[in-house]
């Protein structure tokens, strides 16, 4: 794996710097949130502002503590399932990885991954819809899928028409008498 050295260190920690300002921004935004709830509604602070009422919504949820405030702007797949969880989980999932269930040729295997590296069908895998699965219920998930994906079939040389007491041979094939007796047996009826 190739390192990318990052030329420029004092403009890379000044950028570090202003998106941390900008998350205790949001937290102090969510904080004074709380403040104007107590009097006004959430209509009439956008109608005041006109600040979006989503916009509005999740600063409250930061304000409650009920959001991270740095899942405010996230985009990917696990962020809007992090949201769903307890803003103590947020924090954890956050910080440290997950337990993934995988398949590893025709084994079950496990992996550690930061939820943010998860794909939307490992995100619906791993994620209830306000808890994390365990191994055991990942497992059941996936293999409700497989039984999805590929559900049990038979497929018979013959289709039987017995409104018209015909048999119909899709592909050449090898019928025992007592197979034919069947056949017969059931165009009868």
């Amino acid at each position: 794996m190739q390192t990318t050295i990052v030329k420029n260190t004092s403009k890379l920690n000044e950028l570090k710097s202003i998106i941390s300002q900008g998350i205790s921004a949001f937290q102090k935004a969510g904080n004074l949130m709380l403040e104007l709830l107590e009097e006004n509604s959430l209509l009439e602070l956008h109608e005041a502002t006109d600040i979006p009422m989503d916009v509005l919504a999740q600063l409250e949820r930061i304000g409650r503590r009920q959001l991270n405030p740095a899942l405010l702007l996230s985009s990917y797949p696990a962020a809007l399932a992090i949201q769903r969880m307890p803003v103590s989980d947020q924090d954890k999932l956050l910080r440290e990885p997950v337990e993934v269930l995988m398949r590893n040729a025709g084994k079950w295997d496990t992996m550690l991954m930061h939820a943010r590296n998860l794909t939307p069908s490992q995100v619906r895998q791993v994620f209830a819809k306000n808890y994390l699965r365990p191994i055991a219920e990942q497992r059941s998930y996936l293999e409700s899928l497989i039984e999805v994906v590929n559900p049990v079939r038979i497929d018979l040389p013959y289709e039987i028409n017995s409104r018209r007491h015909t048999v119909l041979f899709r592909a050449g094939c090898e019928v025992t008498r007592a197979e034919l007796a069947r056949l017969v047996a059931q165009l009868q009826d």
